[in-house]
C-alpha cells in the first residue's frame, strides 16, 4: 500500500507543479511581450527569480515531507482520478494491489 500512496503521491505532486509552471510560463510570456526597455527586461527577469524561490519552497519532493497528497489536489474527484490514472485496477484506492 505504501507504494501506491507513493505512485499517487508523486502524480499529484507531478500536476501540481505542471499547473505552477503553467501559469508562471504564461506570465513570463505576456511580461516578455510587454517590455520595451531594458529595465523592463531586468523586471522580468526579477519576476522568474522571485518564482523560482517560490517553487522551490513549495515543491520539496519528498516522500517523507508529504503530509497530506490531498493538499496538491482541489477535491476528492481529482483525488480518484489520479489514484486510478496510477492504477487503473478496480477498487485499487482500497487494495494493496499496486
Amino acid at each position: 500500500m505504501v507504494a501506491f500512496r507513493k505512485k499517487v503521491a508523486r502524480a499529484a505532486y507531478d500536476k501540481a507543479l505542471e499547473r505552477a509552471l503553467a501559469s508562471i510560463m504564461a506570465e513570463f510570456k505576456r511580461r516578455a511581450n510587454a517590455a520595451t526597455t531594458a529595465s523592463e527586461m531586468w523586471e522580468v527577469e526579477g519576476y522568474l527569480k522571485e518564482q523560482r524561490r517560490d517553487l522551490d519552497r513549495t515543491f520539496d519532493y519528498r516522500y517523507s515531507q508529504l503530509t497530506m497528497v490531498s493538499q496538491f489536489s482541489s477535491g476528492k474527484d481529482i483525488w480518484t482520478r489520479i489514484c486510478y490514472r496510477v492504477c487503473p485496477k478496480k477498487n485499487a484506492m482500497r487494495s494493496a494491489e499496486c
